[in-house]
Order: structure tokens, then sequence, then C-alpha cells
């Protein structure tokens, strides 16, 4: 019985194609990163607890909060009551993964400012300096290096 192709042609083929198979998968693995993934990040926050005022004279706290994440818009709550306001404030972000956005969740920290909206503006003078923020409660820092 005799081959169509002698054995070694039929090797030397089959290696070629392994080889043209392996450049293409490299080539749309190529593709497939210089396109930016894109993310859904979701920023939710539920409440706070325990807020202390500078002023003890104001009993109905009123705080809200704000926090300005990666290139959008700021982001203001609308008004809670207490020292324990309850804000279930969630929203979303489609975030674009390139270079420049994990390098931003790798070193930045979301930074939630709250301020009491029913906070006496008194001005006062702080070591020489005018106080500007008489109504600031705090702030929550939270690292983004989880997020990448």
């Amino acid at each position: 019985m005799r081959l169509r192709r002698p054995v070694f042609e039929a090797w030397k083929y089959a290696r070629n194609q392994q080889d043209i198979d392996d450049i293409t998968k490299m080539e749309k693995m190529n593709q497939q990163s210089l396109k930016p993934s894109k993310k859904l990040v979701t920023i939710s926050v539920v409440r706070c607890e325990n807020l202390q005022t500078a002023y003890e004279s104001v009993r109905n706290v009123e705080p809200f909060f704000f926090y300005q994440f990666y290139t959008f818009d700021d982001r203001y709550s609308k008004n809670g009551m207490g020292v324990n306001p309850e804000f279930h404030d969630t929203y979303s972000y489609e975030v674009n993964f390139d270079s420049k956005a994990v390098s931003y969740f790798e070193r930045e920290l979301l930074e939630i400012f709250i301020f009491d909206d029913k906070a006496p503006i008194t001005g006062k003078e702080l070591n020489g300096k005018a106080n500007q923020n008489d109504d600031m409660i705090g702030v929550a820092r939270i690292p983004l290096k989880t997020v990448a």
C-alpha cells in the first residue's frame, strides 16, 4: 500500500497549520488587549452612624454628602435626618479600563465628604485663619485598589 503523499510532507503541513493557528490566536489577543474593556462601577452609600457635629446646639442635623469619582461629575445626595441618617444612594458608572483608569484606581481614594445643611456658619477664626468648613462633619476615605 502506498500513501498519496509522503509522511514527512503531511507532518510538515500539520506543523505549518499549527504555526498559522498560533499566529492567528496571538493577533486576536493583541487586538482585544488594545481595546480597553468597559466595567460598571457601582458606588452605594447606605448610611452614616453616630455623626458628631461641632455645634451641639444644632439638634436637627440634616447631613448630606458629596463625592467626585474619576472623571465624572460630582455626586450630591439628598439631605438625611439626624445623627444616623439613611441615604440608600446608589449610582453606577461605566468606566473604560485603560491604563489611565487602572493607574487612578491603584493610587487614589474615594473621598466622601459629609456636611450638615443646618450648621450655623460663624466664620470663626481657627489658628488665625477663617474656618471655611463650619458645616463639614467629616470625610470617609475608601481605597479604590480593590476595583482595578
